[in-house]
């Protein structure tokens, strides 16, 4: 690989995602880390780690349906042979047996390490590979030659032969390597056809199906080792039918459960049931719905997007990573660091310094001094005009934190405001509603009527409390209001009770909706009419 080109990390598809996953828990590929270890793959490993060690000639592994994990398991073979031998460990590993005699021969002994094989003699490639496996085991390796896929050459018994020969060099009455041949059903009766051959692999393993126990932890272990807990994703009801349809062959297994996620994934499951294992099984059958298929590749789509631009936490539209304001809503998506930021006092977005008018509401961005009425930038602290200096000397600070632990106190699960801190430089958020269906429709809900109940302004929602005010974020439009303007918070008598703003001299009315209980909707109401009651007497 070119070393200018960086690799460049996979996303983790959204499906796994949804599944609380970090990797993909049932990926076919052959992948040792990943593998469940059976009692039979033990045995399996244990007979072709002996086969090795004690100098036997040949191990033949014969598994009854494709799929069964004997690559897997050689692949595992191969990553710990080391260990277990206390000596190096010299491999050729052919997985492609539909060779010619001389290109099998010629590759093996490539492997082992013979420089400039001509493919042409035969013979030369014999005697060079040959001294080329006595140094090696002079210098202390072991030899090994493993070949897999072995059903290829059931109908080849001219490379049996070949292969047969391959395991006869031997040197001062020991084999100069050990071998390993792998296949599927149709390779035993070949072997066993040729006497001379099967008596040379003394060590043999049949792979089974797995049984439905072994199946079911086989599905907890690669989800273990993906990050998840199985039990909390798949039901009993799932794991019974994953077996009956996969009949305990491993590759089926893993594909009907991936198969199975990405059905979960787009039904928005809590957990993988009988529906979701039924439709993946019918898919993997026959023709079944689509949707699903759409939704990973809507997904894919979307991840892709998000790769190449950023989300605007307003409007939730992607927009090109360098933008510092959506030009969609034209909310701040980027604040540049070193550069301060200043809120409008109209609508509560935050703003670049030196900026005169708000770039979301258009508004002055000034401040009054209350003492002389000069208009001052919204970042200065003392009045050019008076030299006033604005702040009340530390009263309302005390009775800020005593109001924040009473929000802390009271409102635990919407206290996560990570994703929003960003917009306010001021202030900082204390309490987080977002947007949710309900069968009324979505809240939290936002309307502001002037003095006729007629709507100003009237939109779904997030709700954001902050130190210095109410905050209401739509994905087109916002409303904010600080807690100087506000003059009492009421609520409505009626089932379903709405919070009601009244506004300081003014007939105005801020209405809205929070999806909290009955008896948090009277605790916000005392604790926001505390607060307020409190700095007025500060101010």
């Amino acid at each position: 690989m070119d070393k200018g080109i960086e690799k460049k990390e996979k996303k983790i598809p959204a499906y796994l995602r949804y599944w609380g996953l970090k990797k993909n828990p049932f990926a076919l590929a052959p992948d040792q880390d990943m593998m469940y270890m059976s009692k039979q793959h033990q045995e399996c490993l244990l007979r072709l780690k002996f086969t090795v060690v004690s100098g036997k000639g040949g191990a033949l592994i014969i598994s009854e349906n494709a799929g069964d994990g004997k690559t897997t398991l050689l692949k595992k073979f191969m990553e710990t042979i080391k260990d277990d031998v206390g000596t190096d460990v010299k491999i050729a590993f052919l997985d492609h047996p539909t060779l010619s005699v001389n290109e099998m021969l010629a590759e093996i002994a490539r492997q082992f390490g013979v420089e400039g094989v001509d493919v042409t003699n035969k013979i030369n490639i014999l005697n060079s590979m040959k001294e080329k496996l006595k140094e090696l085991k002079d210098s202390g390796y072991k030899n090994v030659v493993i070949i897999d896929e072995g059903q290829m050459l059931a109908n080849n018994p001219e490379m049996l032969q070949e292969l047969r020969i391959l395991m006869n060099l031997v040197h001062e009455g020991e084999f100069l390597l050990s071998f390993i041949l792998s296949g599927q059903k149709p390779l035993e009766p070949a072997i066993r056809n040729m006497p001379e051959f099967w008596q040379r692999l003394p060590v043999r393993f049949f792979l089974r199906n797995l049984d439905y126990h072994d199946t079911k932890r086989l599905i907890q272990h690669r989800i273990k080792m993906a990050g998840g807990d199985a039990d909390k994703i798949f039901s009993e009801t799932a794991y019974k039918g994953i077996y009956n349809f996969s009949e305990g062959t491993p590759r089926v297994i893993l594909s009907i459960a991936d198969l199975a996620l990405v059905i979960g994934h787009s039904m928005y499951s809590k957990k993988i049931d009988f529906a979701e294992i039924s439709q993946a099984a019918g898919d993997m059958n026959k023709g079944g719905e689509s949707y699903h298929y759409f939704k990973y590749l809507e997904d894919e789509a979307v991840d892709k997007l998000e790769e190449e631009k950023v989300k605007c936490p307003f409007c939730q539209s992607f927009i090109d990573k360098d933008l510092i304001y959506c030009p969609n809503c034209n909310s701040l998506v980027k604040q540049e660091e070193g550069k301060k930021m200043y809120r409008c006092d109209s609508c509560g977005m935050l703003n670049l310094e030196g900026q005169m008018f708000c770039s979301f509401c258009g508004n002055l961005l000034l401040k009054m001094c209350p003492q002389c009425g000069f208009h001052n930038p919204v970042g200065r602290r003392v009045c050019e005009g008076c030299g006033f200096v604005f702040g009340d000397g530390g009263g309302a600070k005390d009775l800020l934190r005593q109001f924040k632990n009473s929000i802390i106190q009271n409102f635990s699960e919407y206290l996560d405001v990570s994703e929003i801190t960003h917009m306010f430089s001021s202030e900082e958020p204390l309490l987080l509603i977002k947007p949710r269906l309900t069968f009324k429709g979505y809240i939290p809900r936002f309307r502001y009527l002037d003095g006729g109940k007629k709507s100003i302004k009237n939109f779904s929602c997030a709700f954001v409390l902050t130190t210095g005010g109410f905050s209401f974020l739509g994905k087109k439009d916002s409303f904010y209001i600080p807690f100087h303007q506000i003059e009492k918070i009421d609520s409505t008598v009626e089932k379903k009770p709405k919070f009601i703003v009244r506004i300081k001299d003014s007939d105005n009315r801020l209405l809205f909706t929070l999806p909290l209980k009955d008896n948090q909707q009277t605790q916000f109401i005392i604790i926001l009419n505390k607060y307020l009651d409190d700095l007025k007497e500060v101010t």
